[in-house]
């Protein structure tokens, strides 16, 4: 099986090469092979990716493409978000749009930077700012009519509204996101943009609609036969129970959350729990 993937990553890297050079130059190949290896290492060894990563970078600009340089600067940025290093990251998506705007680059790279940077703004609490990217990000999707990242731009508006405590504004993009996700996705997608709806209910303390909604996800979590979604939705319909004030119904719904995730998804019974 090494043998196999040695050469499954070696054909890989032949094809991405052939997507960016018409000649397969040295510095295509180079390029996508130092990409992979950034890839390959995020969650393993910061440094390392980082490094191959730079790599990377460096060969687009030798290639003298713009378009390629994007996509490496994002790649960095994404690198560093994931490490948790946010201020890195930042600077590597502003690097990216200035290319953007230097090269004016197609409108869907530069709606993509924007999202990316819109996350780590989000992540890093400031709301402001991220809403400005998400934004910015729906405009330029709306301008090329990319109907599948626009529910996702919309949904991530509603997130930030909803960290800022915007609950009813919040729903209001969680419905225009999943009207959507649903025409262009799939149910399965549209999962997270209820359950984002349902919190903002939860919040509001309309209890029933948040259950009613969260129940709909557990149908659809146990027909995708999906743990994630059915562990989830079990917790969230948990706490709207608790919180409005049926304990005993609550704590059905934690015990059969915390039963089901241990045994089909305990990564993502740690994000419940964390909730």
């Amino acid at each position: 099986m090494p043998g196999l993937s040695r050469i499954i990553f070696c054909a890989l890297i032949l094809v991405r090469a052939s997507a960016f050079s018409n000649d397969h130059s040295s510095d295509s190949l180079r390029y996508v092979w130092f990409t992979e290896k950034a890839k390959a290492l995020v969650y393993k060894d910061y440094k390392s990716s980082l490094y191959y990563g730079r790599q990377a970078l460096s060969f687009t600009r030798k290639m003298q493409s713009p378009r390629v340089e994007c996509s490496a600067l994002n790649q960095l940025g994404f690198i560093c978000r994931e490490a948790g290093k946010l201020d890195s990251a930042v600077c590597w998506y502003q690097q990216a749009l200035a290319l953007c705007d230097k090269y004016k680059l197609e409108k869907k790279k530069k709606a993509g930077t924007f999202m990316n940077l819109g996350g780590v703004y989000d992540i890093q609490g400031k709301y402001k700012s991220g809403l400005e990217c998400f934004m910015q990000s729906l405009k330029l999707l709306g301008e090329i009519n990319d109907s599948v990242s626009i529910g996702k731009a919309l949904h991530n508006i509603a997130t930030v509204l909803y960290e800022q405590g915007q609950n009813q504004k919040s729903i209001e993009y969680f419905r225009k996101a999943l009207q959507w996700k649903l025409t262009y996705g799939d149910s399965l997608s549209a999962t997270s943009t209820m359950t984002g709806e349902a919190l903002s209910l939860i919040n509001l303390r309309r209890y029933n609609e948040a259950i009613a909604l969260l129940d709909k996800t557990l149908m659809i979590g146990k027909k995708s036969n999906d743990a994630g979604v059915i562990g989830r939705s079990y917790c969230y319909i948990g706490k709207a129970y608790d919180q409005k004030g049926d304990k005993q119904r609550a704590r059905s719904y934690y015990e059969q959350s915390i039963d089901f995730l241990r045994r089909k998804d305990p990564i993502s019974l740690t994000m419940a729990l964390g909730r």
